[in-house]
């Protein structure tokens, strides 16, 4: 995965998950803008920060991201008793559970 954004031409941006590991960095084009592929991808909701330096070695207040949830959702259970009256099981936070016949 990659996080793309906009900053100041020149600057370093360096992009760090929550424990504060360096994910991935980029240099801001002449544009203003950047794509930073990242280490290790960022595909469940996580959230990133991001700070850019420029070239005298200023660092800015950091900014964050959130990555979108695109990956599947597994271990869903369920179990219907013989009357097929109780239902109950787990899936992951969030997630919605539909029953149909």
């Amino acid at each position: 995965t990659s996080i793309t954004g906009t900053g100041e031409a020149g600057a370093t941006v360096t992009i760090r998950d929550a424990d504060g590991t360096v994910l991935g960095t980029a240099v801001v084009a002449a544009k203003g803008t950047f794509s930073a592929p990242l280490s290790t991808p960022q595909a469940k909701g996580q959230l990133v920060s991001l700070t850019q330096a420029d070239a005298a070695g200023n660092v800015s207040r950091f900014g964050q991201a959130t990555a979108p949830d695109i990956t599947a959702p597994v271990g869903l259970t369920a179990t219907i008793n013989r009357r097929g009256t109780v239902r109950n099981g787990g899936v992951e936070g969030h997630g919605v559970v539909t029953c149909r016949e």
